[in-house]
This record gives structure tokens, C-alpha cells and sequence, in this order.
């Protein structure tokens, strides 16, 4: 998963790129129990900002000012299972 760039740093349209790679870096379940939430969570963001970005384009709007609407959106869809990491140098891996 990707770490969210300080906005301040981006232009209007790289902050608004950001919020999207955000969006849909959904990270992969540490449980294998926990793919079919992995797999929803991925579809439900990513049909979000499918009709999201319709949007934009049926108004014809710039995107300036919609990275905060997506990073609205993302936060309203939360990772709600335990999160994969790979083990550290010397670790073993989780069977």
C-alpha cells in the first residue's frame, strides 16, 4: 500500500491523481479467509469512483477540487480486515 503524499506538495490535478491511486490500493488480506472482503471492498471503491469520475466528465468539470470528494469516499470505505506484512529479515513466514 502506498502512503498518501502530503497534499500541499501536488498541483490541484496530481492531488486529485493521488486520491486515486489511493483509492484503489486496497491491500491484500493477511488471512486467506478474508479475500472475499478484500475482493468486495475493491469492487465497491473502485464502482465509486467509476460513477465519481462519470460524473466529472458528464459536467464537464475540471478536477481541482474533487481529490478531497474521493479521499471522502475512500475514508467512507475502510479496510476492515487485517492487512498482509510481508515478516521481517530473518522472520518466518505465517503458515
Amino acid at each position: 500500500m502506498t502512503q498518501p503524499l502530503a497534499t500541499a506538495e501536488l498541483s490541484p490535478v496530481l492531488d486529485f491523481l493521488a486520491a486515486i491511486t489511493e483509492m484503489l490500493d486496497v491491500p491484500r488480506p493477511d488471512n486467506f479467509d478474508d479475500e472475499g472482503a478484500y475482493y468486495r471492498l475493491l469492487e465497491s471503491r473502485a464502482g465509486m469512483l467509476c460513477g465519481y469520475l462519470g460524473h466529472l466528465v458528464e459536467q464537464r468539470e475540471e478536477p481541482d477540487n474533487y481529490a478531497a470528494g474521493i479521499r471522502k469516499m475512500t475514508a467512507s470505505r475502510p479496510v476492515t480486515y487485517a492487512p498482509y506484512s510481508s515478516p521481517e529479515d530473518g522472520e518466518a513466514a505465517p503458515c
